[in-house]
Order: C-alpha cells, then structure tokens, then sequence
C-alpha cells in the first residue's frame, strides 16, 4: 500500500517553500529589506528578488527600509538584467522615472559597464519552484506504484 502525499517529506517541504516564496513576495511589496556582503548586494523588494554588483563597500551588512521608492511596481513584474552605461560622472538624463525599473535603468547610466543588476520576480521563484516540486512528487508517485507492483 503506497504511502499518501501528507505523510511525505517532500510535500511539506514544498508547501513550506511554497510559504516561504508567497510570505516574501508580500513582504517586498511593503518593505525594501536588503543584504550586502562586499561588493554584492541581495535584495527583497518591489515583488521580487535583486541581485547587483554595484556598491563597492567592505564588509557585511543588513537592513530593511520601512519605505519604498514610492515608484509603482505591477503585481506581476518582468525578470531583467541591466548593465552600467557610463561612468560616475555622466549626468543623469532629466527624464523622471515613471517605475521602478526605469528608476535602476537611470541609476545604470552612472554606474561602469561591470556593474549589473539582474531582478528575478516572486512568481517566477514560485512557478519554477512548483514545477519542479511537482515533478518530484509524480516521480515519488510512480516510483512507490512500481515498488507496490512488484511486491
């Protein structure tokens, strides 16, 4: 007799994870929380999760602003990757920003070509996430029916 889905570790891990994605995604949409060790910096914001390289500061450092940028963000953002354009002294072009990729689009024209910023939205972390939990439990399933077959 197979086992249920409920007695799995793989599905309370998932259903964890999936808790997780889903507390994080509403919490970037409220707070700018960010990490920063060295050059690289982790953030959780905007409905979803940015990666750059372009502070230059040492060490290891924490925090979380209770504002955002007050630009507006979809419920639904698209994943990008943005490289500098320029260097510390090109001036910024006097167009305002209408969003908050267009505000890191602004940002990347004073930053050098190695600098980036790549930003992975929530439900893209929970659809690929859910597809892959998915998969592991149809291949739990059929590997205890093939299991009970043969016994």
């Amino acid at each position: 007799m197979p086992r249920p889905f409920h007695r799995s570790i793989t599905f309370w891990s998932g259903i964890l994870v999936i808790a997780f994605i889903g507390w994080a995604w509403w919490s970037s949409t409220r707070v700018s929380t960010f990490c920063q060790y060295q050059c690289f910096e982790l953030s959780n914001t905007h409905g979803g999760t940015e990666i750059n390289s372009i502070y230059s500061s040492g060490g290891f450092y924490m925090s979380t602003s209770r504002t955002l940028t007050g630009l507006p963000s979809p419920a639904l953002p698209a994943p990008f990757i943005l490289r500098g354009t320029g260097s510390p002294t090109t001036p910024i072009p006097d167009r305002k920003a209408v969003s908050y990729r267009d505000h890191l689009e602004l940002l990347m024209h004073r930053r050098s070509p190695e600098a980036w910023i790549a930003f992975i939205p929530h439900w893209l972390t929970l659809l690929a996430f859910t597809a892959l939990w998915t998969t592991l439990l149809h291949r739990r399933s059929k590997r205890i029916a093939k299991s009970t077959a043969i016994a």
